[in-house]
């Protein structure tokens, strides 16, 4: 009788264990997939007009970025004035030999683009654009894939001249090299 009910208890376990890794694996997988699908219908065009302006981080509303279209950014973090930082941003419809080697990455896989470059002083970090509305960023982290969601907080800004090639014209030697 015992062991009637020990072979019951390990069934229950080993169905929940089923249930749990497969469901996990199945919505992981749907994200992914979310995120290249997304991508591939948003052009690089439409992709650098909607960014232009000043994001507000859903995840710490403390974090700003503001893309202006002359391809300057300016990264803030409301009450540390010393995590201000200034930089360059371009995107680009795809990840080239150039754009790669900026990242020190030897190939994207699967992702599509557009792909935004962001230059900080010495950090250059790159990002799959996944989502870019009039009120709402989603970036994926190129390097380790974490996801950067932001929603607009200024869309006041200039966002014509971007499409006019003036984000191309300030950038420093690694976005040239990239480009």
């Amino acid at each position: 009788m015992k062991g009637l009910i020990w072979l019951i208890i390990l069934i229950i376990v080993v169905g929940l264990l089923f249930l749990v890794f497969s469901g996990n694996k199945d919505d992981s997988t749907n994200d992914l997939e979310d995120n290249t699908e997304t991508s591939e219908t948003l052009d690089a065009d439409s992709a650098k007009l909607a960014v232009v302006g000043k994001w507000q981080s859903t995840e710490d509303t403390k974090y700003m970025s503001t893309f202006n279209a002359d391809g300057t950014l300016l990264e803030e973090y409301e009450g540390d004035d010393s995590a201000t930082q200034n930089g360059t941003w371009v995107i680009k419809a795809e990840a080239d030999e150039a754009f790669l080697s900026a990242l020190e990455l030897e190939s994207l896989g699967e992702l599509a683009g557009p792909y935004m470059l962001k230059v900080l002083g010495d950090t250059t970090l790159g990002y799959q654009v996944v989502e870019a509305s009039e009120d709402r960023l989603v970036l994926n982290y190129l390097s380790n894939g974490g996801v950067l969601e932001f929603v607009k907080v200024d869309s006041s800004m200039e966002e014509e001249a971007v499409l006019e090639g003036e984000a191309d014209e300030t950038t420093t030697d690694e976005e040239k090299a990239a480009q």
